[in-house]
């Protein structure tokens, strides 16, 4: 056998070596999180970004144009919805944006954030970082198939009720049949702890996948613990862009950063009243990469570190 025809029938085992060994070196090496920061840095200089507004179109043009130069070819799914407000109804013109990699399976999992934020702040926390968690993993991915296809959801109006998310699951019709799992990231860097949620009634097992693996890693990852009796351990509230798909039997797995051992107990005080605005930084005029930074040093890099790293270790090992 001659050298070309060798190389042509080596050629497929060699692909297969090499995505294995770009996704792996892609979750260990210790640049890890460091794309997403730089992300970071854009959207906290072009926030808010409320529903609605410019802002808000300005970063879903960022996220298209970012995803073209890695090769992608996003889609704009657009919606309008009338929703009432303190000042009486108003229409919403909005947009998802999904950049889908097919994989070796044609079943999906859906990797989601929205980019819209309140209107106070930056809106780095809620939530730049659940999008720049998305555009570093799309980032690592551009030249690899994985083994199941990976539809990124850049969710729109998330504030406004989840209303970019509601809009796509409403219109998924028969396609929801190969929806295997939706991960949800959503206020990652200002909370005092990283925590994973998953569906109730024994669907977490995405949850618990995760749990396992960051403790094997000694990565600080947890699930809530239960101490409010209307979240039972190990899950979050009805609310948040992975509710939707919920609603229809599809298991989720969501990610924040927050404290649900304080306040309330129920995840919405992210940190001592000492900081931001009585606990709250989401929401709040001190969601700003200045003010998380100077006031938690290094939780930024950290957080994102943890995420990033998961989550490509997921698409990397988990299996159905």
């Amino acid at each position: 056998m001659n050298n070309s025809k060798m190389i042509k029938k080596l050629m497929p085992l060699l692909a297969i070596i090499l995505c294995s060994a770009l996704i792996s070196g892609c979750s260990s090496n210790n640049n890890i999180g460091e794309k997403a920061y730089s992300y970071l840095v854009y959207f906290d200089r072009n926030g808010p970004r409320q529903a609605n507004s410019e802002n808000e179109k300005v970063a879903a043009d960022f996220i298209v144009t970012e995803l073209e130069s890695m090769g992608y070819f996003p889609q704009r799914q657009e919606f309008t919805e009338v929703v009432n407000s303190k000042n009486g109804s108003i229409t919403v013109r909005s947009e998802n944006i999904i950049c889908e990699i097919k994989g070796q399976i044609s079943d999906e999992i859906i990797i989601a954030a929205h980019y819209d934020s309140g209107s106070e702040g930056k809106g780095t926390d809620d939530n730049a970082s659940g999008v720049s968690i998305l555009l570093e993993t799309c980032f690592n991915l551009r030249n690899i198939q994985p083994r199941y296809t990976i539809r990124f959801i850049f969710f729109g109006a998330e504030e406004l009720g989840a209303i970019g998310s509601k809009y796509y699951v409403k219109n998924l019709g028969d396609n929801k049949n190969k929806i295997l799992a939706v991960l949800n990231y959503d206020s990652l860097i200002a909370g005092d702890i990283a925590y994973v949620h998953g569906s109730s009634n024994g669907k977490g097992k995405i949850r618990d996948w995760m749990i396992n693996k960051a403790a094997i890693l000694n990565l600080k990852l947890y699930i809530q613990n239960g101490l409010n009796k209307e979240y039972p351990e190990g899950t979050t509230g009805d609310w948040g862009d992975q509710e939707p798909f919920d609603k229809i039997g599809i298991e989720y797995a969501a990610f924040e950063a927050t404290n649900w051992n304080i306040g309330n107990k129920d995840g919405f005080t992210q940190t001592d009243i000492k900081y931001g605005d009585n606990g709250y930084i989401w929401h709040s005029k001190y969601d700003s990469l200045s003010y998380i930074e100077n006031t938690f040093p290094g939780r930024i890099k950290e957080h994102l570190y943890i995420y990033e790293k998961l989550l490509m270790m997921f698409i990397e090992e988990y299996s159905f």
